[in-house]
């Protein structure tokens, strides 16, 4: 039987595993990134783009639904409440909001308040 410990480190372990391959799926390719690129948050404000494609924003937010739930039972063990669920939302937004942050310095790739918006509801 596995201890209560012992089923905490593993969904620890899941948890840090798949922020890992989120961070790595955001921010590919990991090569050229380009360093002399402007920082400017203003995408963080900007207008909402005119075309907003479904693929896109069921992508966004279906992929951090699991960021949600392993963020859930990795940090709080067993009662869930109301402060627990916005501490897990917070965690999500900041993540991906530090991600498309990020993005900002790989080529090609566009960092946008709509992703951050749909990831976060993802992990709600």
């Amino acid at each position: 039987m596995i201890s209560t410990l012992n089923l905490r480190s593993i969904w620890v372990l899941l948890f840090l595993t798949y922020s890992a391959l989120l961070a790595y799926g955001s921010l590919y390719p990991l090569a050229a990134w380009q360093a002399e690129r402007l920082f400017d948050l203003s995408f963080l404000w900007a207008a909402w783009p005119r075309k907003i494609t479904r693929i896109d924003l069921l992508t966004n937010l279906f992929v951090y639904v699991p960021f949600g739930i392993l963020a859930t039972r990795a940090l709080f063990q067993r009662r869930y409440s109301l402060a627990h669920w916005l501490a897990v939302c917070l965690l999500g937004a900041v993540f991906s909001t530090a991600m498309e942050c990020l993005q900002l310095f790989v080529p090609n790739r566009v960092a946008s308040n709509i992703d951050i918006l749909a990831n976060s509801a993802g992990v709600a």
